[in-house]
């Protein structure tokens, strides 16, 4: 075949008379690995130091980085069941952290499940657990608490070593870190601050409005102690992230010294992002503003082709039937989202233009983006992040969403929100809330999940 003129630099690992391939050879597994509460840009591959991530930055250059993804939601469980299952919160009725995957509902799990696959999942966290009915594996590794990079990897080491090698596996790795409060295991901080935390002319952290506005589930902030200089938990997230990639490291490590790397595909993506004092919200992933919402994604096929870095924008609605056309799965319900294929396989650059909706816990927002513009509209809750009037920004003028606009684009405003009338007609929800232990609702509430 003749390269197209876009695709032949992708293509040229190939070699430009070999097709584009369309599906991964049978018997071919899946290592999904989820990064909870990572933004895109304290990851490597997206313009972080070289030190904060370096394996997945090495993963890039084998693979795809998606330049412009972005997450269903901002919360953990809300993001995941769409990853799993290729459907909106609206659709699969997740909102929460405390609500159970539907009974009913076809996962990616499932349909990996019934193509013959060991299917195995190490979540860190409770609510991604067994007790919140996330099923369709032959291993779900409990986790009663949030756990640590290291144990996770430990877990899913110990499974890689002793599994069936003759069968293909689906295996889901969750890191947690670097959720708040940010605590990096060792030396990792200094790699990333060497200033004193507890200087600085603007007060301590924790005195900062957002914290005495009394945001629910943030408490106080007590954990930021008497630090002033917001460096520092800036440099502690980083090292956290560096934390989770180092552990990512080690199985990708095991891949290679068990000659895997040709029979295992890689798919990396972050379930949502934080802010770090951007919008005066600190160390939460509380909003719908970029950094809430905007992930890494990164994507490694053997036998694709490598370093590839589409621009458009992409989803977590399009993972599923990227994967569905992947593998040859079939999930027993329609996918909104799109088949990333030909921006993996390098007959395409980008996606056709189109409409992206990010949704929020319990729905008390919902933000639309149409090109240039994204629309953030409050669903009437008093104390909310957003207020209670719709948002308008400009994106590429203004990326950092700091000019509001919806005063001078009333029209534009009225147009947008009414293609969001199905979430509006929802309302605020508190979606299927499980009745989950005393001590569970603790843990969570004390992570900002339980109101």
């Amino acid at each position: 075949m003749r390269c197209r003129a876009g695709a032949a630099l992708f293509l040229g690992a190939l070699g430009c008379s070999a097709p584009a391939p369309e599906r991964l050879p049978e018997g071919t597994s899946l290592l999904l690995v989820t990064l909870d509460t990572t933004r895109h840009d304290y990851v490597s591959a997206y313009g972080a130091h070289p030190d904060v991530s370096p394996h997945l930055a090495q993963l890039g250059t084998e693979g795809a980085v998606f330049l412009s993804a972005y997450a269903q939601g901002n919360v953990t469980n809300l993001s995941h069941l769409t990853l799993m299952t290729g459907l909106p919160a609206l659709e699969h009725g997740v909102f929460g952290n405390l609500a159970e995957v539907p009974a009913g509902l076809d996962t990616l799990a499932e349909a990996f499940a019934r193509k013959g696959y060991e299917t195995a999942a190490f979540p860190a966290a409770p609510h991604v657990g067994e007790d919140f009915g996330w099923r369709g594996f032959t291993r779900l590794d409990p986790a009663r608490q949030e756990l640590d990079a290291r144990r996770v990897t430990r877990r899913a080491l110990a499974w890689l070593r002793a599994r069936d090698a003759a069968k293909p596996f689906f295996a889901w790795v969750h890191y947690w870190d670097p959720h708040a409060p940010y605590a990096p295991p060792g030396g990792l901080p200094a790699l990333f601050y060497q200033g004193d935390p507890a200087q600085g002319a603007d007060g301590r952290l924790r005195d900062r409005a957002y914290f005495a506005a009394g945001m629910p589930g943030e408490g106080d902030g007590e954990w930021l102690g008497e630090w002033r200089d917001p460096a520092y938990p800036r440099a502690l997230y980083a090292a956290e992230v560096h934390h989770a990639d180092r552990e990512l490291g080690r199985v990708l490590r095991h891949l290679r010294r068990e000659g895997l790397d040709s029979r295992v595909a890689v798919v990396v993506a972050g379930d949502h992002g934080e802010s770090l004092g951007e919008h005066e919200v600190y160390y939460s992933h509380k909003g719908l503003f970029e950094p809430q919402v905007r992930v890494p994604f990164i994507v490694r096929l053997p036998g694709f082709p490598r370093g590839l870095r589409p621009p458009g924008l992409v989803t977590h609605l399009d993972l599923a039937p990227t994967l569905a056309a992947l593998f040859a799965l079939s999930l027993r319900h329609p996918m909104p989202g799109a088949s990333l294929v030909p921006l993996l396989n390098g007959t395409a650059t980008a996606l056709p233009p189109r409409a992206v909706v990010h949704e929020s816990a319990h729905n008390n927002a919902v933000a639309l983006r149409d090109g240039r513009w994204k629309l953030i509209l409050p669903m009437g809750r008093r104390r909310s992040l957003h207020g209670q009037a719709p948002q308008l920004f400009d994106l590429d003028a203004d990326p950092g969403e700091r000019r509001d606009l919806a005063g001078q684009e009333s029209a534009r405003v009225a147009a947008m929100s009414e293609r969001l009338e199905r979430w509006r007609a929802l309302g605020r929800v508190r979606s299927h809330e499980h009745a989950a232990t005393a001590e569970v609702r603790e843990r969570l509430r004390a992570l900002g999940y339980v109101e």
